[in-house]
């Protein structure tokens, strides 16, 4: 599903499967604004979700797994309208959550477990707090570049490599 343009605010809902496509399950571009709630996205050979550049979205209760590049991904100054709320993002090749040059969006209450990385961020300051991050092959959390998320009441346990990396010039508030 391709959502395109200004003023558009496309709704995803209802248990659509977004699957095996060639490329995203569900990709918006050109300032579009979309929600996308209970859906199963799974098993594209991209993205599950990507926002792009001028983009955002209220992504809620979805179950996405088995995509091949990050579930979720989403960037630049537009995307801090952006809210990832209780989502099971699970065995994905790989980031569970890949935000880059974002401003501050929310990821909340969301289980992501089984990716390569669980959630990684480069330049951007996003709000982690209350998710599920477990068994992913490298870190729970990395944040990267120059990012300034804070970070609390996570649990995060069991990743390979380890909980959280704070890498390059990031710093973070972690409670």
């Amino acid at each position: 599903m391709h959502c395109v343009g200004e003023n558009n605010f496309t709704v995803v809902t209802k248990n659509c499967e977004l699957s095996a496509n060639t490329c995203t399950g569900v990709c918006a571009q050109d300032k579009a604004s979309i929600k996308v709630t209970n859906n199963l996205i799974e098993s594209n050979f991209a993205q599950g979700i990507l926002l792009v550049e001028s983009t955002y979205a209220h992504i809620e209760k979805n179950i996405l797994r088995k995509n091949y590049k990050a579930q979720i991904a989403f960037g630049g100054a537009a995307s801090c309208d952006t809210i990832v709320l209780k989502n099971e993002i699970t065995k994905g090749r790989a980031e569970g959550i890949f935000a880059i040059e974002s401003g501050f969006a929310w990821i909340f209450k969301n289980h992501i477990t089984s990716n390569a990385d669980g959630i990684l961020i480069f330049d951007a300051c996003c709000h982690i707090a209350d998710n599920d991050i477990s068994e992913n092959q490298r870190s729970g959390i990395t944040c990267c570049g120059t990012s300034f998320p804070k970070i609390e009441r996570n649990s995060i346990y069991g990743n390979i490599q380890s909980g959280l990396n704070l890498r390059d010039n990031s710093v973070a508030y972690v409670k």
